[in-house]
């Protein structure tokens, strides 16, 4: 499965996760990044037909790994959304909401 994994581009990860994650979760995202990039989403999202669970298990293992690691570490993260942010402060936003989300969906 990580040579699956491993051969999605950052813009593929992320709409994996971003249609895992739900409707309600996107718009939030969407708020905090640019345009161009919320556009690429949306097409790549659609193009998504089918992701088999163990795929769709080690993105989201990614992904919440990503948001415990340090800020710093954080911020030159290019695997997922964070790279599209407008700028620095949206990109913290994000962090901060993506990280609550991770605490809410795990009570």
């Amino acid at each position: 499965m990580n040579d699956l994994k491993e051969g999605l581009s950052p813009l593929k990860k992320s709409a994996v996760v971003l249609s895992i994650l739900g409707e309600d979760v996107c718009q939030k995202v969407f708020s905090h990044l640019k345009d161009s990039a919320v556009r690429k989403l949306i097409i790549e999202m659609r193009s998504i037909k089918k992701v088999p669970i163990k795929l769709s298990t080690a993105l989201l293992r990614e992904f919440y790994k990503a948001l415990s690691e340090t800020d710093e570490l954080l911020f030159n993260n290019e695997e997922f959304f964070f790279q599209f942010s407008k700028n620095n402060k949206e990109k913290r936003d994000l962090v901060n909401y993506a990280r609550n989300l991770d605490s809410h969906l795990k009570r």
